[in-house]
């Protein structure tokens, strides 16, 4: 049952103003006509050299009615083999326009992700299929090299390298894309912003836009294929967008009044945090978290004794709350300990790790005292804990 009187955050308003934005709307149709047209393109051409052998062999009298079978069976399959082909292609659409229409949605409590799923989880095929590709590539070459002897070695590694230098760079892509997507997913989820959205994604994006201009004008004027161009200049528009999209979530999501510095924070379960001390009162002897950078940067939290504070990205389990990818659902828990003089830091086997100050990943629980510092996943999340 909805609540009517649920207030959407100022988080997910600016999710959906994102997603249902001119910005998202033109990459997303333009990826789909791109898709449409190398559809086309693509029957177009198979259907065209299907139709020159049958003219052949009809001219001399090749094979009988065993060979026009023969070449419309080789039709039939070429046309169900580029369908199967295209359906990662589809399927990425799919989620795009998904996460349109969560965006456009109203009256719900929470903005489904589940367009942003699918987008992620293409994202991962798209990685290990590269990376399988690269790998037989490399293959190939060596095999080439073997048989062909010295008088080739030379242009076959130039060929290694470039195939690795290109096959390199999509595969970070595609592994920083996915970092993204799961960032904004998150996001969604916590309702927290976050703006580590890769700016190696956002540059690629426009580069292969660029390249896919002129492999467009290439397409048109060497084989004269009008529909590989259309189908070249909507992946160009589509790519250009998204980049410029993700830039202004980027830059959104470091707004301000996404979340007011004057905010009291308050974690789903006790203690209830304090941004400044009591009216009137002190926290002298009592134990601090400080933000050093990050999301917390800057504030201090108290630590009553002997009560964890859960440091993570999901809610329901943490409640110290990063919402990055680098941070796991229940990262680490800080306690202050006063009648050890001290801090207990204990990581929970998360993904990335909790380090102290001077690089030593912690593993289990470590004794931090005044003074000292520790970051979760990565120097962008620094914490000190202090007396007072």
């Amino acid at each position: 049952m909805i609540n009517s009187g649920y207030s959407e955050s100022p988080v997910i308003k600016a999710v959906k103003q994102l997603s249902t934005s001119a910005l998202f709307l033109t990459a997303t149709i333009a990826y789909t006509v791109s898709i449409a047209f190398s559809l086309i393109s693509s029957l177009v051409g198979q259907s065209s050299i299907v139709t020159s052998l049958l003219r052949y062999a009809d001219l001399y009298d090749l094979g009988g009615y065993g060979a026009y079978s023969y070449l419309s069976t080789i039709r039939v399959s070429s046309v169900i083999g580029t369908l199967i082909g295209m359906i990662p292609m589809i399927l990425l659409c799919l989620g795009m326009w998904l996460t349109f229409a969560e965006g456009s949605s109203s009256g719900m409590k929470k903005m489904s992700c589940t367009g942003l799923t699918i987008i992620r989880v293409i994202s991962i095929i798209f990685t290990v299929l590269l990376g399988l590709v690269g790998v037989i590539s490399v293959i190939v070459c060596i095999i080439a090299m073997v048989t062909v002897g010295e008088d080739a070695i030379g242009i076959m590694l130039l060929c290694i390298l470039v195939i690795g230098i290109v096959l390199g760079l999509y595969i970070l892509y595609y592994l920083k894309l996915i970092q993204t997507i799961g960032t904004m997913r998150t996001v969604v989820q916590t309702e927290t912003p976050s703006d580590r959205v890769s700016m190696y994604v956002i540059v690629m994006n426009i580069i292969i836009g660029v390249v896919n201009v002129f492999a467009a004008l290439g397409s048109v004027i060497l084989s004269r294929d009008f529909f590989a161009f259309l189908a070249g200049v909507a992946t160009a528009v589509a790519y250009i967008t998204w980049g410029v999209f993700l830039n202004s979530y980027r830059t959104e999501m470091r707004n301000p009044q996404l979340i007011p510095p004057s905010t009291p924070l308050t974690p789903p379960q006790p203690p209830k945090w304090q941004v400044d001390p009591p009216t009137g009162g002190d926290w002298s002897g009592q134990g601090i978290l400080m933000g050093v950078c990050g999301v917390y940067g800057g504030m201090e939290l108290k630590l009553d004794k002997g009560i964890p504070v859960i440091i993570g990205r999901n809610p329901k389990e943490s409640n110290l709350i990063i919402a990055t990818d680098e941070i796991s659902r229940k990262h680490c828990s800080i306690v202050y300990n006063p009648d050890g003089k001290g801090f207990v830091l204990t990581d929970f086997n998360s993904l990335n790790g909790t380090y102290k100050g001077n690089g030593m990943k912690c593993t289990g629980t470590v004794t931090l005292q005044d003074g000292d510092t520790f970051y979760v996943g990565n120097k962008d999340n620094t914490f000190q804990v202090r007396l007072k």
